[in-house]
């Protein structure tokens, strides 16, 4: 069991490196100027790894954080929430925009609004929670149809 100093330190951990994910050119720019063959060689680790995954399981993923998400806004974690929100579109499915608008679209769309936008908003307004229980419903049904796209397309 993790004690409240080490959780806070993770949340941290995550929210920087969401900024990270958010502007990478410019925190490159920095760290490299500082420390270029440490920033270089944690780059391409972390390239490598996400390359690695394939879209279906960065879907599952995202479904496993909106679980945790949901977990946490039950337990009135908002900050949390939120942390993790940003993490699943920032850190997994911006992963998958680019493959899965080539199988749909309007699918990627709606759902990137949906994480991006909707589940954030409706957790930092504190909306019963219901409704995030219905967006978070809403957001798998997608990922779902997702999914069957990726693997009809390997399939084939």
């Amino acid at each position: 069991m993790q004690n409240k100093d080490q959780r806070s330190k993770q949340r941290n951990f995550r929210s920087v490196r969401g900024i990270v994910v958010a502007f990478p050119s410019f925190i490159l720019f920095i760290l490299a100027s500082v420390y270029p063959n440490v920033v270089f060689s944690q780059v391409q680790e972390l390239d490598d790894k996400e390359t690695q995954r394939q879209p279906v399981q960065v879907i599952e993923d995202i479904q496993v954080l909106l679980n945790k998400i949901l977990h946490e806004y039950k337990a009135q974690n908002y900050t949390g929430a939120e942390e993790l929100a940003t993490v699943t579109y920032l850190e997994n499915y911006e992963y998958i925009e680019a493959p899965l608008e080539k199988e749909n679209k309007a699918l990627m769309k709606a759902t990137e609004i949906m994480l991006r936008e909707d589940l954030r908003t409706a957790i930092d307004d504190k909306v019963p929670l219901k409704e995030v229980q219905q967006l978070i419903d809403n957001i798998n049904i997608n990922l779902d149809r997702a999914k069957q796209l990726f693997n009809q397309t390997s399939a084939t």
